[in-house]
């Protein structure tokens, strides 16, 4: 996000001016400066994914991912949503957890036995 602001002086005696007064009511010079602040603000977005596979299964033992993600509903790209999800088929337990980024509404809480969870 880009926020750019302006102020306009007066190049003789320094006294700040509004923009519309051609001759500073001070010292009555018609040379003037302006200063242009820039502020630029950028959001760093990561997600993380990590598994634990076992030798001789297709499947991981364990997954989680957790971060920055597209709001899939919305298809939000500027805030998008923050998840959390593990899977773990040792335990049989899938947890996941999804917050809007820019409402900061919960959008999905869901704790139940990996058996019993459907996509």
């Amino acid at each position: 996000m880009t926020e750019v602001t302006q102020e306009k002086f007066c190049q003789n005696c320094r006294r700040k001016l509004n923009f519309e007064e051609k001759p500073c009511s001070n010292c009555g010079s018609v040379a003037a400066m302006i200063k242009v602040h820039i502020k630029e603000t950028t959001n760093i977005r990561m997600s993380l994914e990590l598994k634990h596979k076992r030798n001789g299964f297709k499947r991981p033992l364990k997954e989680i991912i957790q971060g920055w993600f597209q709001n899939i509903i919305t298809k939000d790209k500027e805030f998008g949503v923050d998840k959390v999800r593990i899977i773990d088929r040792e335990k049989d337990e899938y947890h996941e957890v999804v917050r809007d980024l820019k409402t900061n509404e919960l959008i999905r809480d869901k704790h139940e036995p990996l058996s019993h969870h459907k996509i």
